[in-house]
């Protein structure tokens, strides 16, 4: 009866239920079922999602954000973008948040400045709460 509890406490704090989580395509998929089901308010940041460095960073409408689409794979809708451009700490930030049910994620897409004038380092997090409706 105790394990029951457990996972019947459990099943209620998960923002996605297990059946409809995909199966572990790869490690990115891994990061963001651990956010979904975790929603612990702590941001996976995934610095290794790119394969290199970006040539240019480009204007937020055509910016692509790989976390972004995978959550829209999985029925998340897209509720608000933002853009933020920090010059002194050298970095580029676009925001996006997601909403599915009860649970709402937030994707970061950060281009980082380096030396080279034209290259940017390239990073993404997400974490996810439960939404506030």
């Amino acid at each position: 009866m105790k394990y029951l509890s457990i996972i019947a406490l459990f099943s209620l704090l998960s923002c996605e239920q297990r059946p409809e989580t995909l199966p572990y395509k790869d490690f990115t998929d891994k990061a963001i079922n651990l956010a979904v089901d975790g929603r612990d308010y702590e941001f996976i940041e995934l610095p290794d999602l790119y394969d290199g460095p970006a040539r240019r960073i480009p204007a937020a409408p055509e910016d692509h954000l790989i976390l972004v689409s995978r959550l829209q794979d999985r029925g998340f809708k897209v509720t608000k973008q933002q853009e933020s451009n920090m010059q002194l700490s050298g970095k580029r930030i676009l925001s996006v948040t997601l909403v599915k049910d009860d649970c709402e994620c937030e994707v970061q897409k950060t281009y980082f400045f380096t030396q080279n004038i034209s290259e940017y380092l390239v990073s993404e997090k997400i974490r996810c709460t439960k939404a506030n409706r």
